[in-house]
């Protein structure tokens, strides 16, 4: 058997909104998590700051934000892209990485 070349460590950083691969993200256990059915944008908008804030000043951790995917909204999905916006702007820097649970009805949210 030949010697095989060792193989290098990827240094590039994991995607902030999970790729193709099942992400260690999705194996973490769940801290807590916040439910957002039957939220307005507005209403979701600061329930996900206060929750986001909280946790980060309790360690951070894993958490799981539930949207659902918007089957019984009338214009689509709405709260994903909410969560999703927050996320990679006004709390990035509270937040390490995320990534949608399977099902696409919640986020996963590792919160620095």
């Amino acid at each position: 058997m030949a010697n095989a070349a060792p193989m290098e460590r990827d240094s590039t950083p994991p995607p902030r909104e999970g790729g193709t691969a099942i992400d260690a993200l999705l194996a973490s256990p769940v801290v807590d998590v916040l439910d957002l059915h039957g939220s307005t944008r507005d209403e979701a908008r600061i329930q996900i700051e206060g929750f986001v804030v909280l946790r980060a000043a309790r360690g951070g951790g894993v958490v799981r934000i539930i949207t659902g995917r918007g089957v019984r909204a009338g214009q689509g999905p709405v709260l994903r892209g909410v969560v999703h916006h927050l996320l990679s702007g006004r709390l990035a820097a509270m937040v390490r990485r995320y990534q949608s649970d399977l099902g696409g009805g919640a986020v996963l949210v590792d919160i620095r």
